[in-house]
């Protein structure tokens, strides 16, 4: 709906139905860089917005990535090893 003003049924319906485990969402505090899939130099901040407004409309689990590269990494590092590694209150 973003690009063209309208999105096919069926993309909508897997966007409901098909789910990852969890989603990493970065915002848009890095300078931005043109490349062929990037095309909203001026637009970002709403379109992150709109992309936190959609996951919690669709109840999705995601961790918010910020800061330089490194720091990114390590929050979306941390975030999958809490996905994966069982917590202290499951150990037995």
């Amino acid at each position: 709906v973003e690009k063209y003003g309208r999105c096919d049924p069926w993309i909508v319906k897997m966007t409901q139905e098909q789910r990852g485990d969890h989603y990493l969402l970065c915002t848009p505090d890095m300078p931005w860089e043109p490349d062929p899939q990037r095309e909203n130099p001026n637009d970002r901040d709403r379109l992150f917005a709109l992309y936190e407004r959609e996951l919690n409309a669709l109840g999705r689990s995601f961790t918010i990535i910020k800061g330089d590269r490194e720091e990114r990494m390590r929050l979306a590092v941390t975030s999958i090893d809490e996905l994966i590694s069982p917590s202290s209150s499951d150990a037995s």
